[in-house]
């Protein structure tokens, strides 16, 4: 009887270990398109040299929106961010990365935290 209580006990603490390294293998955006309601948000992978769209995703009645994407360790990945024709926003996300997004449907005014690398390359695209 302790015998199964010990496996089960263990195979329960397994679940729960690869539940979580299957979460910690993706990268999360949390974000707010200021002025853009219930609208379309266009995610795209910059791939060699072109962009591939990953996804369209609905902001909700406050211009909130969540994504989630895989990415491996040590294969940091580009995400950018479309309204419409508009990039608002540049991301450069690492396995395990949580960022905070909020801009505008201009991309002028973004705010981002929750990645340094994306931090930086945000502030690139501002010296530009």
């Amino acid at each position: 009887m302790k015998k199964s209580n010990f496996l089960i006990k263990g195979l329960g603490a397994l679940v729960l270990m690869v539940a979580l390294a299957s979460c910690a293998s993706k990268a999360s955006i949390e974000g707010t398109l200021t002025g853009a309601s219930d609208a379309q948000v266009i995610v795209k992978l910059l791939d060699v040299n072109r962009y591939t769209v990953l996804d369209t995703i609905k902001t909700d009645a406050k211009g909130k929106f969540s994504y989630s994407l895989e990415v491996e360790e040590g294969m940091p990945e580009f995400v950018y961010l479309f309204y419409k024709d508009n990039k608002v926003a540049s991301l450069l996300l690492e396995k395990g990365d949580v960022v905070a997004v909020e801009t505008d449907t201009l991309g002028k005014n973004c705010i981002l935290s929750g990645s340094e690398e994306s931090a930086k390359l945000l502030q690139v695209e501002k010296d530009l």
